[in-house]
């Protein structure tokens, strides 16, 4: 794992000195095991590495073999089969650069289709003076880039690149940001909060030659071919079989492990693989659960405190060493400052910033270098609900199997009743429920928003489907989600010294999913089946009962701001001053307005992106501000 970065000059400079500046930026910002550059060919090249694991200690980057020079941010999963494939002797020592100069040396720039798990990557090929940077399918490693007259730079994060370049702040981004799930016109995927700097979108490969910059996307989500196997439990056998490799990859080292677990399907699912591996090693799996404060309470729909969902799992799996998080002193508000600073740019996470923030501190100190999350598990392990199957069999128009799946939990004369009452409800329930969330949204923002910020914004929400199975696996991949996840998730590695790893985004489970008959998901009133059928003797029946209230992690979040009322209120009031009023309504900022959002979560979530907008862009002076905001368009 490591912060990678470089400068190729398209003028007559000298590049030792601009990756000087980056050098010392990423040596003065962040722990090392190992830093160097190197200079060749107008073409600088430079790594900040943190070991995960003992091969990472074997070969220094950036690392050259022959006329190709490398620099690597990247934890590979099945690296023996890469090996085997490129002819390479694969050792304890054998590091993942080594592997991926020679499946370049095999495929050339095609080899990023063979490589799995988290990376990104810089390769200059110094007879075809090329340079290539690559990010991995899900972006779960950040890559940035950006150019001028003279030189052409990237790193894995924006800030260092953002100074390096003398780039303004970038307007529509920090629109985009606080107007979320709203998206002004002009407004970027993979925008940077400074201009001129953008970050490499997950599956996509850039290619810089002769001062021209083409990307292109290697990898798309499509649904493939069906799997056609002789018997159900085929299916779920190959599920069971991968989702372990996939576990199994992500433990593929020999440090510390941590999990953050709560009670859901697709962390509790992670637990059930990984900690058997882990005791078989003698290894201990060290579990972190956010439990809310003293004082709260939950309702019958949502459970808030999951600690008891996660003491029947910690029954079951004994040799998991379990911290209960409950972090009394940290909330959404006085985390702010902290975590701009880690991630270097307002972000969008704040009701789950206060246990985040405290389970990363607490792996720190315990040596973790890798925890392990099931945060993509609503797309693999645990997807697929009733409503969404019974949508999809209307779309393609498999009548009697929608009437089978309406009357499969009711049967004899009622039979007709049932299956028309299923027939309204799949037809006019999705509709309705996203027409109610866009009158909720676009409510919230005329109330913060001054009309004019509105006009020609896109709601992101239209394009979700909340209908049909196969409409939503494809979503989750067109969606920001997976890019910012990752961005962050980098981040956070470099600040801790740790990855999080998540064997339920394997992109070899992600590549079954797409072959699996939609049934496998949801059918015969089975909602996510496949976790429930793999999970039966591996979980307690409390996790795998389909009727247990929800769990709802950080419920307690309005609990936690209690005390801080006042000093945000306080705080709103200086945002009346700022450049935050050419955004928000007049009176967005008073104490009456302030009071009546705070007994909102989505109100609170819009009111502390402008408190971090406000404190990342700091005393910025309106000279510097108009100057940013005229050169939007160019």
């Amino acid at each position: 794992m490591s912060a990678i970065y470089g400068v190729i000059s398209t003028g007559d400079i000298d590049v030792t000195v601009p990756l000087e500046t980056l050098f010392t930026t990423y040596q003065t910002r962040y722990s090392s095991d190992r830093t160097r550059c190197t200079v060749e060919h107008g073409v600088g090249l430079g790594a900040l590495e943190q070991w995960i694991r003992r091969s990472d200690q074997s070969v220094a980057l950036p690392y050259r073999t022959g006329d190709i020079h490398l620099v690597v941010d990247a934890m590979l999963d099945y690296r023996e089969a890469l090996a085997q494939q490129v002819g390479y002797e694969l050792t304890d020592t054998t590091s993942d650069c080594e592997l991926i100069a020679a499946a370049y040396l095999k495929w050339g720039a095609d080899c990023v289709e063979h490589l799995h798990g988290p990376f990104a990557f810089a390769l200059y090929d110094a007879p075809q003076q090329k340079l290539i940077l690559v990010r991995d399918r899900l972006g779960e490693r950040s890559l940035c880039y950006g150019q001028t007259a003279t030189m052409f730079a990237f790193s894995t994060t924006a800030k260092p690149l953002g100074k390096l370049l003398n780039c303004l702040h970038d307007e529509t981004f920090f629109e985009a940001y606080a107007l979320s799930p709203f998206l002004p016109a002009g407004a970027t995927p993979y925008a940077t909060p400074w201009q001129g700097v953008t970050h490499l979108g997950p599956g996509q490969r850039l290619t810089f030659q002769k001062g021209q910059v083409d990307i292109e996307t290697y990898w798309t989500y499509e649904t493939q071919e069906k799997l056609v196997l002789a018997d159900e439990q085929d299916y779920y056998d190959l599920f069971e079989k991968t989702l372990e490799a996939a576990t199994r990859e992500c433990l593929a080292l020999e440090g510390e492990v941590g999990l953050m677990l709560s009670g859901g399907l697709d962390s509790t699912t992670v637990a059930a693989f990984a900690e058997p591996i882990l005791k078989q090693r003698k290894q201990t799996l060290h579990g972190y659960t956010h439990v809310p404060l003293i004082g709260y309470e939950d309702d019958e729909r949502l459970l808030g405190n999951e600690r008891p969902l996660v003491e029947d799992v910690l029954n079951q799996y004994d040799s998991i060493d379990q911290t209960w998080v409950e972090n009394r002193s940290k909330n959404s508000y006085n985390t702010i400052d902290e975590w701009l600073d880690i991630v270097e740019m307002p972000y969008g996470f704040f009701i789950n910033a206060p246990w985040l923030l405290e389970i990363h501190q607490l792996a720190q100190e315990k040596g973790i270098k890798v925890i392990l999350n099931g945060k993509h598990g609503n797309s693999t392990v645990s997807h697929g609900s009733l409503a969404s199957y019974q949508y999809e069999l209307l779309q393609q128009k498999h009548w009697r199997r929608f009437k089978k799946e309406a009357v499969s939990l009711k049967q004899g004369h009622w039979a007709p009743i049932v299956v028309g009452k299923s027939l309204l409800r799949t037809l006019m329930f999705p509709p309705l429920q996203e027409n109610r969330l866009a009158r909720f949204y676009n409510k919230q923002a005329k109330r913060a928003f001054r009309p004019e910020r509105l006009q020609g914004a896109d709601y992101l929400f239209d394009q979700l489907p909340l209908r049909s199975t196969t409409d939503k696996l494809e979503f989750i991949y067109r969606s920001p989600d997976p890019h910012e996840r990752g961005v962050i998730s980098t981040l956070c590695s470099l600040h801790f010294n740790c990855i999080i790893r998540d064997p339920t985004s394997d992109s070899k489970l992600i590549d079954l999913c797409a072959q699996f008959p939609i049934e496998l998901f949801s059918s015969n009133g089975v909602s996510k089946k496949i976790v429930r059928t793999i999970m039966k003797n591996r979980l307690p029946e409390s996790i795998l009962n389909p009727k247990r209230a929800k769990g709802r992690q950080s419920a307690d979040w309005s609990l936690r701001l209690a005390n801080e009322k006042q000093t945000i209120v306080e705080e709103a009031q200086a945002c009346q001053t700022s450049f935050l009023l050419d955004m928000y309504q007049p009176d967005y900022f008073e104490a009456k307005a302030v009071e009546t959002t705070l007994t909102d979560l989505w109100a609170t979530k819009l009111l502390l992106r402008a408190f971090a907008l406000k404190r990342f862009k700091g005393g910025e002076d309106d000279e510097t501000r108009m100057v940013s905001t005229s050169t939007r368009g160019t």
